[in-house]
């Protein structure tokens, strides 16, 4: 019995390791993330220390992954997977309890840096603080009509539109015509490099601007070509 309680111990460890490293994070950034230090990461990663449940959900909530996730021991993954429209999977996620819902679109593969999903946007909604998270996200509208709303801004979104930005500033997504829109969302756990103001773009993107003696950065939001005025992509600054 103490053998097989070694066992899964290791087999935790390795998959915290191994999703760690695939978010890209060294241990002292998942220590900081969950409160831990990093020798307590480095004994959890070798299965030296057995892990309290509380503690793991700290950890899968830092890596953005369920509990459950760890326990699993097939953790081989395939250079290339397929997820059939039927195939997808409902999640719950932070916005399930104000009627959102989520689809993943990528759970067969286990080790990823980017997690898509198809989020369903309720006809109507409380209004909600608005989400924060590590990494870089991306929204693509496939259905509907919605507000984008970020860092206090508001942005009409309609089909084919796009907002690509980053995840640690407030935002969230809301109906604006009282019907239900689908928007494609992918995360990516780890941020890219920032891109250099003006960096010879000719459309809009995400860059750093002075503004009243302060570096201020602002998201990305894109259209299709032909869009009517008013969704052209302008970024509103504060």
């Amino acid at each position: 019995m103490e053998l097989e309680q070694r066992a899964v111990e290791r087999m935790i460890g390795a998959h915290i390791r191994d999703l760690r490293e695939t978010r890209g994070l060294s241990q002292v950034e998942l220590a900081e993330r969950v409160g831990f230090s990093k020798s307590l990461i480095s004994k959890l990663e070798s299965g030296r220390v057995t892990i309290a449940i509380a503690n793991l959900h700290r950890i899968a909530k830092a890596l953005n992954v369920e509990v459950g996730w760890f326990f699993d021991d097939d953790a081989a993954d395939q250079p290339m997977v397929i997820v059939r429209a039927g195939e997808r999977r409902e999640v719950a996620k932070d916005g399930t309890t104000f009627g959102y819902t989520y689809q993943s679109l990528a759970h067969k593969r286990r080790l990823k840096r980017m997690d898509p999903f198809l989020l369903g946007v309720p006809a109507k909604v409380p209004r909600k603080p608005g989400l924060v998270h590590d990494g870089e996200e991306m929204l693509f509208v496939v259905k509907g009509h919605i507000n984008f709303i970020f860092d206090g801004g508001r942005y009409p979104l309609d089909p084919g539109d796009l907002a690509y930005f980053d995840g640690d500033h407030p935002h969230n997504v809301e109906s604006r015509d009282g019907e239900p829109a689908e928007v494609l969302s992918v995360y990516c756990f780890t941020a890219g490099p920032r891109a250099p103001a003006g960096a010879g773009l000719s459309t809009p993107m995400r860059r750093r601007r002075t503004l009243n003696g302060a570096r201020r950065e602002v998201a990305v939001i894109t259209t299709p070509e032909g869009a009517k005025p008013g969704h052209d992509g302008t970024i509103t600054e504060r």
